[in-house]
This record gives structure tokens, sequence and C-alpha cells, in this order.
């Protein structure tokens, strides 16, 4: 992977091109919700803005929110909100604070410290997270304590950067220990260590730095997640697993955006916990996306997983995969291997205002007479999403609905070498629930005044996992080899040990300012597993928590 970095870094590093530049928007829900909902008043595409392709970048995010047109007050406050986040982009007479405390701290809106001129923009600010709850499903305290800090800033108006940095010590709800007892890791997490009763103590990190090597290419390398959709979920790549190494290359034309992501993963093998063998593992990703006209956006995505090791079995990247615009599929013919490769395509369309249509289809392996023949091959690997978002529903202001539909079938995202799954730290790149699995998610939101918004979000997922009944792998388990499947024939979605769950989540929010929040929530899970013997579990969690500069955490499988 380093020869990778270093040969993109130089590409792309020559001062003589580089541009205006700042670190990436912020990624929140919240801001992407926002945007759609611009997009969606408007009924058209957003201009410079691919929606599919998360995080974005500052500097169109703060001209859309400064060209908006609010109507509601909701809105109007939602706009200013988008643009104070813009802060580098912002004026000092719109930023800068007339009082500062002790003369060097606040000097700007929001931040503990700041520095600002033509050469050098500096930002620093404490993150906290602290909240308090109860678990009924065992009556323990929840609570999570974070404390941390964000640099972000810019160097000569070229070089962007970001680091984040926090610590951790939380006891989650009974069903995400649950899931860290069944994998061996802490979900979102990589290292971490158990403390006192059902409690962990974990480091939150990531940092990059980001550049323009044309106009019209954006480089950036470091740790961080990327996520490529429209919804909630991504069956491409999603936010679920920690923060990775990568070099992406995203290139912007017109009405045409070309994505590339260069990735090392971290691969556990068998072992659970947090031991220290470790080997790793590497990724080439390449994603169009065009915009036809100004109400229809189309996808295609092509993904592939390897491992390569030396006479020394030292880990290395495949250096075929660098090009980024070559096919991988005839690259790894080519190279007669037995690398993972995904392909599919993805959709967006604005049928009018106030609504929008969107998905995603990925296919991992099938053959078409296997397909016609409908006997239920194995092999016939794919995953399907289907969605639709709707603002100002019933003709209440920001009263906005989504309704998503996701589904894969046994054996989808695995390979029969464990090391060239789509995993990273034993937790899947793309849907939480990994594969061979339904879901239905339904979310209401209502921003009932500027600083107060009420969301419920109902979510019914199936899956079909092992047990001690199943002797081999039935496809329901993401880190296992499909060499070890049950059957060759007769495979359908939800075969093996059902597990159903019904996940309700209420959830108001105040905020406090631009970056602070308070959260009341209630969670209502319900879980059942029929195998080998009928496990229920019917949990209720109240908590209320007070973040700043941190997104609320919903574990939602």
């Amino acid at each position: 992977m380093g020869r990778v970095i270093l040969i993109l870094l130089l590409i792309g590093g020559n001062t003589k091109f580089l541009i205006g530049q700042q670190a990436y928007f912020t990624s929140s829900n919240q801001n992407f919700h926002l945007l759609d909902r611009i997009e969606m008043l408007e009924g058209k595409l957003l201009n410079s803005i691919f929606t599919s392709v998360k995080p974005y970048q500052i500097n169109p995010v703060f001209t859309i929110s400064k060209n908006f047109k609010a109507q509601s007050n909701q809105d109007k406050f939602n706009k200013y909100f988008l643009q104070k986040q813009c802060f580098e982009m912002l004026s000092d007479t719109s930023f800068k604070n007339e009082k500062a405390r002790l003369k060097h701290f606040y000097t700007y809106q929001s931040f503990l410290y700041g520095k600002k001129n033509t050469d050098f923009q500096f930002f620093i600010n404490p993150i906290a997270y602290f909240s308090g709850g109860l678990n009924s499903a065992d009556k323990q305290n929840l609570f999570q304590n974070t404390r941390g800090v964000v640099v972000r800033g810019s160097l000569s108006n070229k070089l962007g950067f970001y680091s984040e940095l926090t610590e951790n010590q939380a006891r989650f709800a009974s069903h995400v220990r649950d899931r860290e007892q069944e994998t061996g890791v802490l979900p979102n997490q990589g290292f971490y260590k158990s403390f006192s009763t059902n409690a962990y103590d974990f480091f939150g990190y990531r940092g990059y730095i980001n550049f323009k090597a044309l106009p019209q290419i954006d480089v950036q390398f470091g740790h961080d997640q990327n996520f490529i959709g429209n919804g909630k979920r991504s069956l491409i790549l999603g936010d679920f697993a920690p923060p990775n190494l990568f070099v992406k290359l995203n290139t912007t034309i017109r009405n045409v955006n070309y994505l590339n992501i260069f990735s090392e993963h971290t691969n556990l093998g068998g072992l659970k916990g947090n031991g220290s063998n470790q080997s790793k593992k590497y990724a080439a990703f390449h994603h169009l996306s065009m915009n036809f006209g100004k109400k229809v956006n189309i996808g295609l995505f092509e993904h592939i997983v390897f491992s390569r090791q030396d006479s020394l079995q030292n880990p290395g990247f495949e250096l075929n995969y660098i090009n980024p615009i070559i096919f991988y599929r005839g690259v790894e013919q080519n190279l007669n291997s037995s690398d993972n490769a995904f392909l599919g395509m993805e959709y967006k369309y604005l049928p009018r205002k106030n609504m929008t249509f969107y998905g995603q289809f990925v296919l991992d392996e099938f053959k078409i007479k296997e397909i016609i023949a409908n006997r239920g091959w194995w092999a016939n690997k794919w995953a399907l999403q289907i969605g639709f978002k709707a603002i100002n529903i019933f003709h209440a202001n920001n009263l906005d609905f989504l309704v998503e539909f996701n589904q894969a079938r046994p054996f989808t995202y695995t390979h029969f070498k464990e090391s060239q799954n789509l995993i990273h730290y034993r937790q899947p790149l793309a849907h939480p629930l990994g594969t061979n699995f339904r879901e239905t998610l339904l979310e209401l939101k209502y921003q009932a005044r500027p600083k107060w918004t009420f969301t419920c979000l109902a979510a019914f997922m199936k899956n079909g996992i092992d047990s001690s009944v199943y002797a081999k792998n039935i496809g329901g388990d993401i880190l296992k080899s499909y060499n070890d499947r049950a059957f060759e024939y007769g495979n359908k979605t939800l075969q093996g040990n059902l597990r159903n769950v019904v996940f309700l989540d209420f959830w108001v929010q105040y905020q406090l300012n631009t970056f602070a929040f308070i959260d009341l929530t209630y969670t209502h899970r319900r879980s059942r597993i029929e195998l080998p013997t009928l496990q229920k579990q019917n949990n209720h969690i109240l908590s209320i928590s007070l973040r700043y500069f941190i997104n609320r955490n919903v574990p939602l499988y």
C-alpha cells in the first residue's frame, strides 16, 4: 500500500497544479438530509454535488446552501446552519466573535481556538458525548463518556487537513454486547478493551489530507470512512466498519463524477477479540456517476478485494489495480487470480418536486443458465436496494418521510478465502447485517421548530444465520468461506436459522448551537431466534445525551 500512496501523491502532488482547497464537509445524517431537502425542494439534481458519493467537498455545499431560497422558518435556519459549518468560506465579519475569551479563545464562533488568514487556516475544537440510560433487558445502566479533539484547516488555501481523536468508555445496549460476543469485535470500532461490568474502553480516530491535483481532480489520503449511496444503508460501500487507510481520487467534469478508491483493510481471520494476529488485505474501487438532464442520475461501479504475499509472506498491493481507468475484472482474469470482484449500479430519479426514488444493485457472481433454470444455485449472489423519499408530506412544512427495502442473497460478499471477503476488522464493509437478509426501513422526521426535530424510525430486519442444527455454512455468515456450503442447489434468501428483529427508535433533538445537541431517545428492540432453542429478547432503552461536534450513535442492527 505504501508504494500506491507514494505513486499517487507524486502524480497528484505537483504544486504548480494545486488550487484552492479545504477539508471535507462534516459527514452526518442530518447534513445529508438537509441537502436532500434542498434538492427535492428545487426538484432537480444539485449542481456540483453527486449525492451518492459521500463525504462532500465544502465549496459546493457552501455555494448550494448560500443560493438556496428558503421559505419556511425551519429551512431558513437550516440554510444558516449549513453555511456555518462551512466556516472556512465565511468572511470574518460573519464568523468572528467581537469579544474573544481570554484574548485567544473563541475568537471564532463555536470554535475553541482558531487562526485564519490568506496563507493559513487552523481551527481546534473539543469533542464530547455524555449519555446515560437504562436497558430493560438486563436492568443495567447504560452510559457513554467520550472526550476528544478535532483539528481542521488548510495551508496556503491549497492543502486541506483534518484530524480527530476521541477516548471513550461506554456500556452499550445488550444487543450491541451480544454482537460483540458473537463476532469478537465491537461494532463500528477497531481495537478495544473490556472494563468494569459489560463496559468497553476504546479510541476513535480519523484523519486525512486532501488537495486538488487539477481543478477537476480532488485527491484525499488518510484514515476515514466512505459511503456510496442515497439511502440510510449502502449495499456497495457503507460506514459500519471502522475507518481504514485509503487513497481517493474524485474527478468531476460537468455532469460526470468518477471516483477511485485504493484501500487497505485489516483481516483478523478466524481470530476473535483483539489479538495481534492481524493480516492485511486490499481493495480497489471505481464508481462512475452521470446526470442525465436534471432529474436522473445513474451510477456504475466495480470493486475488487484481494490479498497478496511475497516469498517471505509479506503483504503487498497488486500494482496492476492502480490503473484508474481499467476494468478490474479483465485485469483479474489476465492475472489468473481468484480475487473477489463485485459489479453493480445505482440510480436516483426526481419525478417532481418534493420526492426522490433511489436504489442499488450489486452483482457478486452468477450464471445466466442457472438463473434461467431457477434451481437456487448457491453462486447466484446479488443484493438489491429500493428506496423512496418525500418531504413536506400532507402539506406540512418539514415533515419528511423515507421508506427503504434492502435484500442480499446467501453467500453474497463472501469468498472461499476468508482474507478476500468484503469485511474490515471482522465487520461488513457494506450492510451491517452482512448477507442472507431482508430489511425494511421506515422513517418519519418532523422539524417542528428550527431547533426542535422529532424522528421516528422503524426497522424490520430478517436474516438467516447458522446454528448448531446446521453442520455446514448456509450462507448467512459473511466471515465464513463458501467452500464449506451446505447446499449446492435449493438456496434461498433467509434460509437457515431465522433471526427476526423489530427496531423502533423515537428521538427528540434540541439544537443548542451549531455543534451542540441534546437528545432524548426511547428505543424498543424485539428479537427472536428459533433454533436450536427459542430465544426471545424484548428490550426497552431510554436515554438522554449531550453531545458536541459528534454524531449520535444509533446501533441499528
